[in-house]
């Protein structure tokens, strides 16, 4: 049995990008739909550092109370250190005073957030358990999808369809859009460890000969911890064995020997492939990429959410202004690539400045590196950088 729907917009993919976007399409009175294949808001390691930009989009769209009446951690500082000496910092209140901060706060939190608010509008509407099967296209244009839910075949017919749907994409498959580049050069490793409570309380990042660690505070009583391994070494760490790896982890972390030490199997980890890329044109007659569907961005300085806030904002204000002008074939959504391109290319540019430097280089590299990185912190052009990254543009500038 097939149910039939019609929306003006359906968004496939209720992550961050995708529910904010139905939100404030909602809120500006337009029928939206969104798709979610999983059934539940569960994510684990998923865009759980909320960056300034990513504060500032949410201030400036009268949404940042939604941040804060979650459960959520202030990050006010982050330390960056080699194996024993402190070489560089971010200074949250000094860098960025405009957001003295960033958040921690989990996905699935963020996400309930959007959703809680989404659903007091009338014109909001979200199934779960629904996977894509096939894009409906009617002559040169995309008209809709058939998605697949737990009892039923759903055909809902739109007039812009949002692909919305994370780095793996169906909408962007199943439309053939083609990537302008696309790269992978490391992956992450992400697990938790308890902590005695408030054992820390800021970001901490370390730089060995080997790897890049992040540790971030969890919750109260909880570190995230990430580091970087070369593509294809995960399978190596794991045929030396758990004990091997753990050894490893206490020398760069004396300090939490004993939570490590519980660790006696490698299902604590999770992995995160850290591709980069962006796709060519995220418009197609009667359908758009945004968020990780359109320009994936690597875990590198935890900018990935904000980016595909500030394209969901943008996305959000050129489908009004197609309705305003009464075109439901929204041309105006065209303009979406061009508007956005510089800012999220240059992001990419400087992760992968970041990485060449400090995740892929040779060791010699390395150490030139750690021992310049004291006294490049200092200079103007670095904390220009810096606040240029973790900033980024307001929303009313987000097409100039």
């Amino acid at each position: 049995m097939t149910q039939n729907r019609d929306t003006t917009v359906c968004i496939v993919g209720g992550g961050p990008s995708g529910l904010l976007l139905g939100l404030l399409l909602a809120k500006q009175g337009t029928h939206v739909t969104v798709l979610e294949s999983q059934p539940n808001f569960e994510r684990k390691f998923r865009g759980e550092v909320l960056q300034p930009r990513f504060i500032q989009v949410m201030e400036q769209l009268g949404l940042d109370q939604l941040l804060y009446e979650h459960e959520h951690i202030k990050l006010y500082k982050g330390e960056i250190w080699s194996e024993d000496k402190l070489i560089s910092s971010i200074d949250y209140v000094e860098d960025t005073p405009e957001v003295p901060f960033s958040l921690r706060m989990k996905q699935s939190v963020l996400l309930q957030a959007l959703y809680d608010e989404a659903v007091k509008y009338d014109h909001f509407h979200m199934i779960f358990n629904a996977r894509v099967k096939s894009l409906i296209t009617e002559e040169d244009r995309i008209s809709g999808v058939v998605a697949l839910t737990q009892n039923e075949e759903v055909r809902i017919k739109a007039h812009l369809t949002v692909g919305a749907d994370g780095r793996f994409s169906t909408i962007r498959k199943r439309g053939g859009f083609t990537y302008k580049y696309k790269n992978h050069d490391f992956d992450m490793l992400w697990f938790t460890l308890p902590i005695q409570e408030d054992q820390q309380k800021d970001i901490f990042f370390r730089v060995t000969n080997d790897r890049s660690f992040i540790v971030v505070p969890s919750s109260s009583d909880e570190l995230q911890i990430g580091f970087t391994v070369r593509k294809g070494e995960w399978e190596l760490i794991k045929q030396r064995g758990i004990d091997a790896l753990s050894e490893e982890l206490i020398r760069i972390f004396p300090d939490l020997q004993e939570p490590l030490r519980e660790i006696t199997d490698f299902q604590s980890f999770v992995t995160l492939k850290a591709d980069v890329f962006f796709v060519d044109q995220w418009y197609k007659r009667g359908c758009v990429l945004i968020g990780d569907a359109a320009h994936c961005s690597s875990p590198v300085g935890a900018i990935g959410i904000s980016l595909a806030a500030e394209t969901a904002a943008l996305l959000a204000e050129l489908i009004q202004e197609s309705i305003q002008a009464k075109d439901l074939d929204f041309r105006k959504v065209e303009s979406l690539t061009d508007l956005r391109a510089k800012e999220v290319m240059m992001v990419h540019r400087m992760q992968g400045m970041i990485a060449k430097a400090v995740i892929k280089a040779p060791r010699w590299t390395k150490k030139w590196v750690i021992r310049s990185a004291p006294q490049l912190s200092k200079t103007k052009l670095f904390h220009l950088a810096k606040r240029k990254f973790l900033l980024g543009k307001t929303i009313d500038r987000l097409g100039n």
